[in-house]
């Protein structure tokens, strides 16, 4: 489920309602950072603060009560379809490694025209950590103007990927998502109780509800048993039967399966030999995903290493 329909906020209630406090009281930043871990909701919360706003003067509006979005109101239809005049999203486009240039050019565009009913007008910037130099340096010129207006959400996952000079123009709200929050989503995600069912060897704390939604969303796709699977062999399956050069309907970062086989490698017994064969091949996916370089000699390194070697 992508974060603009999520209707239900789960979590991060009390930043919310710091933000609406803002928007009411006339104090919202006009330049709002949403910065944490990849997958814990920090684009649905953008999503319902912009419901929020558009919506207050409309029929159906915001369920502030329920941290609800009305599937009715006009507004959420409108940025369903993406013809909502006053509000314009910029995200990573498939199959292109960055945010580029172009994207910002339109954005310009769009923040010269007229605002609709003399509203505010919202750019949503989704994995800004995606911005390439080039692209980078135009928003860079956009925010250093007066916008008068114009409110701009920036979502980050990585704030070491961002440029200081745009990140000192926002107002960093960090964003944490509490464990018992992670199971709801997930269950809500699926709309039955699944998260428990699921074994515990894939159980992290620190990972995000996206991960489980993308695991259990695979295994129905390959026909695998999230019940009873175990890393092994998933791993021995997933490599085996070459997955990773199928096409799926979902997207998955395998590095955390990775991060799983070594954490379950190292709690049963420290061995310094698997702690260096841990960091190079983290070290070895970085550069793949940095330099988009072909993943099949990876895993079948990682195949003959680890799963059939030590």
């Amino acid at each position: 489920m992508k974060p603009n329909n999520q209707c239900k906020l789960i979590g991060h209630t009390s930043i919310f309602d710091e933000l609406v406090s803002f928007y009411n009281n006339g104090m919202l930043p006009s330049k709002i950072l949403l910065s944490g871990k990849k997958g814990i909701g920090k684009c649905t919360l953008g999503y319902h603060l912009i419901n929020y706003i558009f919506s207050k003067d409309e029929e159906n509006k915001y369920d502030f009560a329920n941290k609800k979005i009305n599937l009715n109101n006009n507004s959420y239809k409108l940025i369903q379809n993406s013809i909502h005049t006053n509000f314009y999203k910029i995200s990573l486009q498939d199959p292109k490694k960055s945010i580029d240039i172009a994207q910002i050019r339109d954005m310009i565009n769009f923040t010269q025209k007229s605002s609709f009913n003399n509203k505010e007008k919202i750019i949503l910037i989704d994995q800004a950590e995606y911005l390439n130099q080039s692209s980078n340096n135009a928003l860079l010129k956009v925010l250093e103007e007066k916008n008068l207006n114009i409110i701009f959400i920036l979502i980050l996952n990585n704030e070491k990927k961002i440029l200081k000079t745009i990140k000192s123009r926002f107002i960093d709200f960090k964003i944490n998502l509490e464990k018992k929050f992670v199971s709801e989503i997930v269950n809500n995600y699926f709309e039955k109780d699944i998260f428990d069912s699921i074994n515990s060897e894939f159980k992290v704390h620190y990972f995000a509800p996206s991960f489980y939604i993308d695991f259990v969303s695979l295994c129905n796709e390959i026909d695998f048993d999230y019940q009873k699977l175990d890393i092994n062999d998933f791993l021995q399956y997933f490599i085996s039967e070459k997955i990773y050069n199928k096409k799926l309907n979902n997207k998955y970062d395998f590095k955390l399966f990775f991060e799983l086989y070594f954490k379950k490698r190292i709690s049963k017994i420290y061995n310094t030999e698997i702690v260096n064969y841990y960091n190079y091949f983290n070290k070895k996916y970085f550069e793949i995903n940095k330099y988009n370089l072909d993943v099949e000699p990876f895993f079948i390194e990682f195949n003959s290493k680890i799963l059939n070697g030590k």
